[in-house]
């Protein structure tokens, strides 16, 4: 994931194993940390994750 143009989180795909909603819930964590909010009707692609 990058901010701004420059890469700000580094993680293993196999972090977002187990259930879906824990993934997303970290994401919109992460994402406010940056003053970013998830907002109802976000699209959130738990298939593809950088790492």
């Amino acid at each position: 994931m990058s901010h701004n143009g420059r890469p700000a989180v580094f993680g293993a795909g196999a972090a977002a194993i187990g259930y879906p909603a824990l993934a997303v819930a970290w994401l919109a964590n992460k994402l406010r940390s940056f003053g970013i909010p998830l907002r109802a009707g976000d699209y959130c692609d738990l298939w593809h994750v950088g790492g």
